[in-house]
């Protein structure tokens, strides 16, 4: 089951992620869904008393000046 949850995000943000989309059949909705997925699951993986980084440079079938950098 899922939820809708209404969010705001800066023009610049939403002109960033817009300018990621370009091109590409992902909406702006699904995009953060999915970081926002990955950034729970990442979170309950990692060791709570270090501080932890994840950094996916590259990834499969993106234009390689973009990078994914989750911190915690």
């Amino acid at each position: 089951m899922s939820k809708q949850l209404n969010i705001r995000i800066p023009d610049e943000t939403k002109a960033e992620i817009e300018q990621v989309l370009k091109n590409r059949d992902l909406t702006i909705g699904k995009f953060v869904a999915e970081a926002i997925s990955m950034a729970l699951t990442i979170e309950k993986n990692m060791d709570e008393k270090q501080h932890s980084r994840l950094v996916i440079e590259n990834p499969k079938d993106q234009p390689k000046d973009i990078k994914l950098l989750i911190r915690s």
